[in-house]
């Protein structure tokens, strides 16, 4: 059977078998489809692993890859989704005014609250409960046979005569009255460490082990990502206007003294759990641990002996176990469950990288309107007009100026994929790529420059998409229309413009009976014109005593509020559009750098 699907990726669809594996999270369904155990799932769903690397699709099997994450790794991961959880419960992505800082939040803080577990273990290691179990085990005797001297024999074996008389080389002699025996068969006793009670313990022992170190991962990245928040004010790498900008972003997260409260409590975590650590791994080291075989394993459902029920110390051991089943591993074995939350995940991704672009457009200056539940208009001060609208869990970003077309694609991606080559305008986000480019972006709420990474690559396509068109010849411009050329720009051209009346150009231009080519091509270079004298990195118009125009196509321009500064130049072959000119180039800048090529068009 092969079953087509959709590449996350690249947008194409490609046919899977099931002979073939197939990553886990790249694909997802273009119609709905029953899933086995999962039930029905709608198209779109990404087929994700649910920890048995495999997933049924209308009763047929398909192979599960999934990539392979070390202790690190994993706990950045958790972290990023639990803050992505917590990010989208903070408002609707309809609530353009409250839109919530797209950095790790205050609120993940209850997630490191002490569980049951955690007070149950912590009481269980200060009474010594399982370090009386290490000192004085309970234990079973066994009894085996074996061929001894007589010398050595305390307690023959039941058989010992049948054995002795079956073997000739075991008497000393033989004489009338009988056989004198030199070897016997003997029953010898020895105490047996290796019984059920004693497995259920040491197993408890790894599962801890493994529980305390993944919360220790866990609570390191978090404390790193708030020591990297709480030392931006004092860096010295960063571009002022960046440094700022971080801050704000921030800010916005946490009040004063909530990311040093959370950085304490962290720390004291830290201390706690690796105090554990180290009991744990203490215990590991006694001989009841080390008498029982690695691979004896234990079901999470316990029997109900009697050592288990009555003996004081083991009646810990099983609660320390229930309650180790029911917080960890119910929810990490469990396929039903596993499933259901790496869809979460994916649609808390989704949601993330909205929030991020639609701040993006408000960091520029760009004002906000839902207009539905998945669409939302963009209004640039010069009189841009944009739309973001979120269709089969991708973000489309499009201009609604007639005479501008162009689309730009956010694709999320809740698991990093490598593509041979990059799509124009369609950019993977993902919280853990490796690297970042013009097509792909690290999104994720422990990168403190997440936000201006996706504002970096807003700005530029805008300003690809606008900017082209300024200060260009319009071809094919009626003599008519030239003769009538608005008296403060150059003919059959647009240059910046302070504060145009829109109404007046557009009443200007429907004076005229132009081609929809020719009135295209004037209405983008007005468009431009006005486009320029904005501030790309806040929005706010440069006053007219600080934009500088040159010649041909070139101006300069300086911003009051940001510090920014933009201008456009000519390399002798071409035009680029460049912000930050005057920044230095060993700092990081963020938006407050770029330098865009403006594609080759006729040169004044």
């Amino acid at each position: 059977m092969m079953l087509k699907v959709r590449d996350v990726a690249t947008g194409d669809m490609v046919l899977i078998t099931p002979s073939q594996p197939i990553p886990s999270g790249r694909y997802s369904l273009l119609k709905e489809c029953s899933l086995g155990i999962h039930g029905s799932w709608p198209a779109g769903t990404v087929l994700v692993d649910d920890g048995r690397g495999c997933i049924d699709i209308d009763g047929v099997s398909f192979e599960l890859e999934a990539s392979k994450l070390d202790t690190k790794e994993l706990a950045q991961r958790e972290i990023a989704f639990q803050a992505l959880e917590e990010i989208k419960a903070l408002a609707e992505l309809s609530d353009t005014d409250s839109l919530p800082s797209p950095v790790i939040p205050p609120e993940i803080a209850h997630r490191f609250d002490h569980s049951q577990l955690e007070v149950e273990l912590m009481e269980a290691l200060q009474l010594g409960h399982l370090h009386r179990i290490a000192k004085s085990p309970r234990i079973s005797m066994r009894y085996d046979e074996e061929l001894l001297p007589v010398s050595r024999v305390k307690r023959t074996a039941n058989n010992y005569q049948r054995h002795l008389a079956a073997h000739s080389e075991c008497w000393q002699q033989r004489t009338f009255t009988g056989i004198v025996p030199k070897k016997l068969q003997a029953k010898i006793s020895e105490d047996e460490v290796h019984i059920y009670e004693n497995r259920v313990f040491a197993r408890l022992l790894d599962h801890l082990e493994r529980y305390i170190i993944g919360t220790l991962a866990r609570l390191r990245v978090l404390n790193d990502a708030l020591q990297r928040g709480l030392e931006l004010e004092g860096s010295d790498s960063l571009h002022r206007s960046l440094r700022y900008a971080l801050c704000e972003t921030w800010g916005e997260s946490f009040a004063q003294g909530e990311a040093e409260s959370l950085k304490s409590l962290s720390e004291t975590k830290l201390a706690h759990f690796d105090e554990q650590l180290r009991k744990i791994q203490q215990l590991k080291q006694n001989a009841v641990y080390r008498a029982v075989p690695r691979d004896a394993e234990v079901p999470l459902a316990l029997k109900g002996t009697n050592i288990l029920m009555n003996d004081l110390r083991y009646m810990k051991v099983r609660r320390l176990w229930g309650l180790w089943v029911k917080e960890v591993a119910s929810s990490s074995k469990d396929p039903v469950l596993i499933f259901k939350q790496r869809q979460n995940q994916v649609e808390c991704y989704r949601h993330y990288v909205g929030l991020l672009t639609l701040r993006a457009h408000q960091k520029m200056g760009w004002r906000i309107t839902p207009l539905s539940e998945a669409v939302w208009s963009l209004d640039h001060p010069s009189g841009v007009r944009g739309r973001l609208a979120y269709k089969a869990g991708h973000w489309h970003l499009l201009c609604d100026n007639t005479n501008l077309i162009g689309q730009l694609e956010f694709v999320p991606m809740a698991q990093a994929f490598i593509l041979e080559e990059s799509i124009p305008d369609r950019i993977l986000c993902s919280p853990d790529s490796e690297t970042e480019s013009e097509t792909v972006l690290i999104c994720s709420p422990d990168n403190l420059f997440t936000e201006e990474s996706v504002i970096k690559t807003v700005q530029r396509w805008w300003i690809r998409l606008i900017v082209t068109d300024y200060g260009m010849d319009i071809s094919q411009l009626p003599s008519v229309v030239k003769e009538k050329w608005p008296e403060s720009q150059p003919p059959g051209k647009f240059k910046a413009m302070g504060s145009p009346n829109d109404g007046d150009f557009k009443l200007w231009l429907e004076g005229f009976h132009l081609s929809p080519s020719v009135k295209a091509s004037i209405e983008r270079s007005y468009m431009a014109a006005r486009f320029v004298t904005y501030c790309p990195c806040c929005g706010r118009q440069a006053e007219e005593s600080k934009f500088y125009l040159r010649e041909e196509r070139g101006f300069k321009s300086l911003c009051d509020r940001c510090a920014s500064d933009w201008q456009i130049r000519s390399t002798g072959n071409s035009w680029i559009y460049e912000i930050g000119f005057d920044s230095a180039d060993d700092k990081k800048a963020g938006r407050w750098r770029q330098v865009i090529q403006l594609e080759v068009g006729q040169m004044l």
